[in-house]
């Protein structure tokens, strides 16, 4: 294709490979694209992995009205620990699975990833952390946001709060004991949909102590004992509680703290999200 064309013929391509954006004008030299083969048993690393860091072009450059030459798509933003607010455990798992088996291919070898990135103390803390930020913008919450939800499909505010009150102490159990317990979980869960929003908060404001006593009862060994939590394949247990109870927590909060703002409350910002404050944003 030259540099001058707008529509290029494609021709067939073998059974692995796949069309993945339909041909545009082009964009600036050298630009990068999205690669159109997809990782197969992690021969290869894919540029949606989270693993490479790379850069997206930037918005005001690469969207118009019109389809000019400079209208190249974007990169997507590369992975984090906050995901999309749902309960998808066995796909964050799976990813996170990926993600250390190509670190241990690309490495060479398993043994670097033994070591504990948190210690049992720092861990712990963090998880404090989260419950102490997640009481301070429930405390921002009116009773006539309680029944208020964005989309028919998504939980309300007193059912998202429901849920964060049994969703770290029930996955570290079933991560302490290597397998999910889905009647323990639902019997958990009927329990805190009877529950109204002083109960709730009761309950969330318990988990600064329960989760010492959940991880008192956890050695070294096994943080660093791989589990198959959802039947999905093994991960460590330090990595599966970084990944979905660490990571659901930071992800539930800042959901709260959308449905806060989709309701008025301007005044909070990033220390009200990231501090559990109620202070200025500092000054560069």
């Amino acid at each position: 294709m030259e540099a001058d064309q707008i529509d290029g013929f494609s021709a067939t391509v073998f059974r692995d490979f796949k069309k993945v954006k339909n041909t545009k004008k082009p964009g600036r030299l050298g630009q990068r694209r999205c690669d159109i083969h997809e990782t197969y048993r992690l021969d290869g690393v894919d540029l949606y992995l989270s693993l490479i860091v790379h850069t997206i072009a930037a918005a005001d450059l690469d969207v118009g009205t019109q389809p000019e030459p400079d209208g190249a798509g974007n990169f997507p933003v590369a992975d984090s620990v906050a995901q999309s607010f749902r309960e998808n455990h066995r796909e964050s798992l799976r990813f996170s699975q990926i993600r250390h088996r190509i670190c241990v291919k690309l490495s060479g070898s398993q043994e670097a990833f033994h070591t504990m990135v948190l210690s049992k103390e720092e861990l712990t803390s963090a998880l404090q952390t989260e419950v102490r930020i997640l009481v301070h913008l429930a405390g921002k919450i009116d009773p006539k946001m309680l029944d208020y939800r964005p989309t028919p499909k998504q939980r309300s505010t007193i059912e998202l709060l429901q849920y964060l009150s049994i969703m770290g102490p029930m996955l570290l159990r079933g991560i302490k004991a290597g397998a999910f317990d889905g009647a323990a979980w639902g019997a958990a869960n009927a329990e805190a949909s009877a529950m109204n929003f002083d109960q709730v908060l009761g309950a969330i404001q318990k988990q600064s102590s329960t989760y010492p006593e959940l991880l008192s009862a956890y050695s070294d060994e096994d943080f660093r004992e791989g589990i198959d939590l959802f039947g999905m394949g093994k991960s460590s247990r330090g990595s599966v509680i970084v990944n979905l109870v660490l990571g659901g927590h930071a992800a539930y909060r800042t959901q709260l703290f959308l449905y806060l703002k989709a309701n008025g409350r301007d005044e909070l910002n990033t220390m009200n999200l990231w501090g559990g404050v109620d202070a200025p944003m500092p000054t560069p």
